[in-house]
């Protein structure tokens, strides 16, 4: 239960984070991910993509008895425009969402 709560604990401060980023565009990145190009190359590509998209985020691969058919994204990688009325609806929505069902 103890590790459980901890993982609680930062979950709702990455979600948090999302709805306090100080910058007009963000690059979320876990600190157990492990970057494939160097931050130049996702920078030169991100800026763009943020141009055209308020959200982008890695595709998870973990199903855990869930259809291929539904598409996961993995909150570890995430992109976004923080001006963007859009996406700070979908982090805001999100962290209520995992309050009501964690609550402290």
């Amino acid at each position: 239960l103890a590790a459980r709560a901890s993982s609680w604990g930062f979950r709702r401060a990455k979600l948090w984070a999302f709805t306090a980023t100080p910058y007009d565009k963000t690059l979320y990145v876990d600190a157990d991910a492990y970057p494939c190009a160097d931050y130049a190359w996702l920078r030169r590509e991100l800026s763009p993509a943020l141009e055209r998209y308020d959200l982008l985020a890695a595709h998870s691969s973990f199903r855990d008895g869930f259809p291929h058919a539904l598409h996961w994204l993995n909150a570890g990688v995430v992109a976004f425009d923080s001006r963007s009325p859009a996406a700070s609806r979908v982090f805001r929505a999100w962290l209520q969402r995992y309050e009501a069902q964690h609550p402290l």
